[in-house]
């Protein structure tokens, strides 16, 4: 999965548990509107910290995440003396057997 991929799918994750809460609010009977705000700031709220979180979250695994250099070739996987073949075998993962007849006149 891609890192952009991941962050959106966060994003998304933390935007969905944030709005139960932001609506349980309107659920109380002492819940005054005019000291709750203006629609826009508690959507404001509702967006802007889940979004503050995803990002934090995100930038802590993209520290995290170990990076390798792209090499063409295999260098550095062989020692400078030379590669020395040792052993001559095969080894299968499966194996398949087809018999057959041999004719002969």
């Amino acid at each position: 999965m891609t890192m952009k991929k991941l962050m959106i799918l966060t994003l998304a994750a933390l935007m969905l548990l944030a709005v139960p809460v932001a609506a349980l609010a309107s659920d109380y009977d002492d819940y005054d509107e005019d000291e709750g705000g203006s629609i826009a700031f508690q959507l404001g709220v509702t967006v802007l910290v889940p979004l503050a979180i995803a990002g934090i979250v995100c930038g802590v695994w993209r520290g995290q995440m170990k990076t390798a250099k792209l090499q063409r070739a295999a260098d550095s996987y062989i020692p400078k003396d030379g590669f020395k073949l040792t052993g001559k075998t095969d080894q299968y993962l499966y194996r398949t057997v087809t018999r057959r007849k041999i004719k002969t006149d």
